[in-house]
């Protein structure tokens, strides 16, 4: 083995690259065979070389060629690529594609120098090279490969160069943050940047969150315990995981401009009603400062906080004595703010693409019901799987019940095994717990007499060869019954 620079007319292409589907049995035709199975790479990589040079860190591996009469000729065994790409840049006539030879022309004419030689590696024989280009060639090896950069340790490299995206500026925010310590996990291992960077890219979310772009560095222009607590929201919708540890929050999930607002409006998102004099960025939180402004308005809050407590609490202390009616209703209460919370959350929107909002969260004893959620909230869209999503749903829901029966120990009468039958049994049992309203329960009975007996759209979805499912109904009934599902799956 030494090392040499050859001049490109003495190198040639392997006739037996393992690259190329089928036999070829010349220089030009191993030339054409490589343009028309890579043609847009080769082009780039041509464009690359001419505008930056080629790669100082490598060298083409190379072998004397006995069979050719040019006796410096030399047989590249790794690097065809960047050889097809020099070739092409010294004599563009050598493509039988007309359009990539004009475009090559056009590169050659704005480039100041083409390089007419390549430092290799000479090896005697292929035995001698075979280790090398196998492992350049079969992935990481266990690391004896090499091993590729993940799309965060690209971002920080980039960043260091002064290239940043914002999805890499959002991150260093979870890094230097120590407050949202409280909000959310510590762990952000699982978080894509590609998603926070898609996120961060639409305008409407800048503004939603409160952020400005200012010389391709992100500043935010409100409080920033507010900015914390609203994209705690995005943090854990975006963690929130399969029985398999995979993220059910993937692309599918915001990848149009429609999509991105339906997330806004499921996790309660707003607009900032108070803009801060003096923005700070966000890959430096530090460089937060509170002003007068703030303070005033926080020291409001804090006393109106206060008096609510202090009302609260003498409400409290005259209700010595409850008669059974007040007990009752106490109960009720008790019901109401169990479910408060996520009624709040819980925006209605009947146009969204999967059946389960992003802010939707259960928690499941039971393996299948939990795989059926994670299809229906992350995987299942409306507009690619309408028909699995309509029979799954129903799936869902009486599974769900068949829980919560069997959990209970609640046994229905014979006559009384109908879908709606146990939406009635389950409802009225949560509803003597104290964990729902009876207007919670009144309004699910209801939903559950037009959509589970026998004429109703979740039957006629199953049974019913003409019925389409909608995706506005199939959104609009679950939102009516998540109540249901929230109480069990608490």
């Amino acid at each position: 083995m030494n090392f040499d620079t050859i001049h490109i007319n003495n190198l040639l292409l392997d006739l037996d690259n393992p690259r190329f589907p089928r036999i070829v049995e010349s220089q030009r035709e191993a030339v054409n065979l490589m343009i028309e199975i890579q043609s847009v790479k080769i082009e780039a990589l041509a464009k690359d070389i001419a505008e930056f040079g080629l790669d100082p860190s490598e060298r083409l591996i190379v072998y004397k060629n006995d069979l050719s009469d040019n006796q410096k000729a030399y047989t590249v065994a790794e690097g065809n690529r960047r050889l097809t790409a020099l070739k092409l840049l010294q004599e563009p006539e050598l493509s039988d594609d007309e359009k990539l030879k004009s475009r090559i022309k056009k590169i050659i004419q704005i480039s100041n120098q083409l390089p007419n030689e390549i430092d290799c590696v000479v090896f005697d024989t292929p035995e001698h090279f075979e280790h090398w280009v196998n492992l350049k060639h079969s992935g990481q090896n266990n690391g004896a490969g090499r091993v590729r950069w993940d799309t965060k340790e690209q971002e920080r490299y980039q960043s260091k160069n002064g290239n940043s995206s914002f999805g890499s500026q959002f991150l260093k925010f979870l890094e230097n943050e120590k407050k949202l310590e409280e909000k959310v996990p510590s762990d952000f291992s699982i978080l894509k940047i590609t998603n926070i960077t898609r996120l961060l890219g639409d305008p409407d979310v800048r503004e939603a969150l409160g952020l400005e772009v200012i010389n391709a560095k992100l500043f935010c222009s409100q409080n920033k315990a507010r900015f914390i607590d609203e994209i705690s929201k995005i943090i854990n919708a975006m963690l929130e995981v399969d029985d398999k540890g995979r993220p059910i929050f993937t692309v599918n999930k915001i990848r149009h401009k429609t999509d991105r607002r339906d997330v806004l409006n499921e996790l309660n998102i707003t607009k900032p009603n108070i803009k801060l004099r003096k923005l700070w960025e966000l890959s430096d939180p530090n460089s937060y400062k509170e002003d007068n402004e703030e303070k005033n308005h926080s020291n409001t809050s804090s006393d109106n906080k206060s008096n609510s407590k202090n009302g609260e609490y003498k409400d409290n202390s005259s209700q010595s004595e409850n008669t059974e009616s007040e007990s009752k209703q106490n109960n009720e209460n008790k019901a109401h703010n169990n479910n408060k919370k996520d009624e709040q959350n819980v925006k209605h929107n009947p146009n969204r693409n999967n059946l389960i909002p992003s802010n939707v969260k259960y928690n499941f004893d039971n393996k299948k019901c939990r795989k059926i959620y994670d299809e229906l909230k992350g995987k299942l869209r409306h507009d690619e799987c309408p028909m699995s999503i309509s029979v799954l749903f129903r799936a869902f829901l009486e599974l769900s019940l068949i829980c919560y029966l069997d959990k209970n120990n609640i046994n229905l009468k014979k006559q009384q095994q109908g879908l709606h039958d146990k939406v009635v049994a389950v409802s009225n049992d949560l509803k003597d717990k104290g964990i729902l309203t009876n207007s919670q329960v009144s309004s699910v009975q209801s939903v559950s007499s037009s959509i589970t007996v026998s004429q109703g759209s979740l039957q006629q979805y199953m049974h019913n060869k003409d019925t389409l499912p909608d995706k506005s109904s199939l959104n609009t009934q679950f939102d009516n019954l998540h109540c249901l599902f929230s109480a069990i799956w608490k």
